[in-house]
């Protein structure tokens, strides 16, 4: 194949955004229960602990400028196979 360097900067930045997608998603929800040993957690409430205003940028002109805000969630995961009760933090922008 002859394509451009152009075109592989490109098919290489999609791919990247791809795996870290995937990881991101994968990486968030605990992989087994801690005591049954088995994937089998299932998400029973999200509950917003609280949030925090960052990256205030910008400003001037008509619209004010920008602000980010991260909210932290408290996770819950219950395990179907023994009851147990997991609790996580996860943030969220």
């Amino acid at each position: 194949m002859d394509l451009e360097i152009g075109t592989w900067f490109i098919i290489g930045l999609i791919a990247l955004v791809a795996l870290i997608t995937i990881w991101n998603y994968l990486s968030r929800r605990p992989k087994i229960c801690p005591s049954w040993n088995q994937r089998g957690l299932i998400e029973r409430s999200k509950t917003p602990t609280g949030d925090t205003a960052i990256n205030e940028y910008g400003g001037g002109g008509f619209s004010g400028g920008q602000t980010s805000v991260r909210v932290v969630y408290d996770v819950t995961y219950k395990c179907k196979f023994c009851g147990d009760q997991v609790i996580t933090r996860q943030t969220r922008e």
